[in-house]
């Protein structure tokens, strides 16, 4: 099943009226092409292609004249929304009569897509094309729709439109299963995506995304060879510093086990790959400990001691509440290396931040935790996990069984 389709993302031109024939559409098309590009014979020449019926040729030189034609130089009395709405509508043309000779079948159509990211002018234009020129593709032509999606990301980086792209990002899960991607494609996929979303630089929200796509990225390496492994080290190293540097991502152990991480140990990295353990499974003191001995390292990741400080505290936190559900301020203020009027603080900073819920009790000075969030799942915690699992498997049994026999003995 393939999957839904990219927005066009507003695409303004009208459809052509029922009483507007293709060929007139067409010729409509090429005069403003001929006009854009200066091929003064583009029309002739299409007309004798039409003649001859050598259809080939005639998309051919459709094709080029369009390409020769969007990117030719903009001239200074251009009217930018009446340009962007005649190449949205020449589209609209070429794709019917692409449609019409070879349902959409030639590689005339990557030479149109080509063309719309060969440059940065009229760029909501050249967006709006490529994902109509995109939907306009046969559903089985998973090739070529694949290409042309990571095509649409790549230009949605160059123009700084990744914004555009939230509804792609989203269904990238549904592109990967429906067009049954191998793994070199999965990559290509992942990395397109993860670098989309790092340009846009200041959002963190974005760059959460793109942290999550390195980390699918990496997920493909995980068992690989240490060559390929040292093929994405770059990635690897970078992905480690974006968990450790966004403020609201405390989860990190799924960074931990991979491959390509681990492999960092090998490369000179051993610090990196410390720091990531740190953030995982110690507490502030540790930290501490570490940027003492090894600051200049930190501050050469552009990581902020301040920041990761504050991160630290709140992880520090989390280990708490793990450890009893009953904390007096004293040993709050204690772990978090802070001054006892700011316990409180920390506390609704704590809760707000989703990593435990509590209630203090400023009478008694303590915290009642009611939940507090795992830092990490190891193997150590899966195994009584799963014992209590299948005895409430055993147990569900044993009722049901019982439900079963008096059933019977009813009767």
């Amino acid at each position: 099943m393939a999957p839904e389709e990219v927005e066009d993302a507003g695409m303004m031109v009208e459809e052509q009226s029922e009483d507007k024939s293709l060929y007139e559409a067409l010729v409509a098309a090429l005069t403003f092409l001929s006009q854009r590009s200066g091929q003064e014979d583009l029309l002739a020449s299409v007309e004798q292609a039409q003649q001859a019926e050598d259809f080939m040729y005639l998309m051919s030189l459709i094709a080029n004249g369009y390409v020769a034609a969007l990117n030719a130089p903009v001239k200074e009395d251009d009217d930018e929304d009446v340009v962007s709405e005649n190449f949205e509508g020449c589209i609209q043309v070429i794709v019917g009569v692409f449609r019409m000779v070879c349902n959409m079948e030639t590689d005339l159509v990557v030479d149109i897509a080509s063309g719309l990211c060969a440059n940065e002018n009229l760029g909501d234009m050249r967006m709006r094309s490529l994902a109509f020129l995109y939907n306009s593709l046969p559903t089985a032509d998973s090739a070529r729709r694949f290409k042309f999606l990571v095509m649409l990301i790549e230009l949605s980086a160059k123009l700084q439109e990744v914004d555009k792209l939230d509804s792609v990002f989203s269904r990238v899960p549904d592109y990967v299963k429906g067009y049954d991607l191998n793994v070199e494609d999965k990559r290509i996929l992942y990395s397109r995506c993860s670098e989309a979303l790092k340009s846009t630089k200041a959002l963190e929200k974005a760059l959460e995304k793109a942290l999550d796509f390195n980390i699918q990225l990496l997920e493909t390496y995980n068992g690989c060879p240490n060559e390929e492994l040292d093929s994405v080290s770059d990635v690897a190293k970078s992905s480690v510093v974006d968990a450790i540097a966004l403020p609201k991502l405390f989860k990190l152990d799924m960074l931990l086990e991979m491959s390509a991480v681990v492999r960092l140990k090998e490369q000179d990295n051993a610090n990196l790959y410390r720091l990531l353990e740190i953030c995982v499974k110690d507490d502030l003191a540790v930290y501490k400990q570490f940027y003492a001995e090894n600051g200049s390292f930190v501050d050469s990741l552009g990581l902020s001691n301040s920041s990761l400080t504050d991160k630290m505290r709140l992880l520090t936190f989390a280990t708490l509440g793990n450890q009893s559900n009953e904390l007096e301020y004293q040993t709050i203020q204690t772990a978090l290396d802070i001054p006892e009027e700011e316990v409180e603080e920390w506390v609704i900073r704590a809760i707000s931040s989703g990593l435990i819920v509590a209630k203090m009790n400023q009478v008694t000075r303590t915290v009642h935790v009611h939940r507090s969030t795992s830092r990490s799942f190891s193997a150590d915690q899966w195994q009584p996990l799963g014992e209590r699992i299948r005895l409430w498997t055993t147990n569900v049994e044993e009722l049901l069984s019982a439900i079963r026999s008096s059933k019977t003995s009813a009767y």
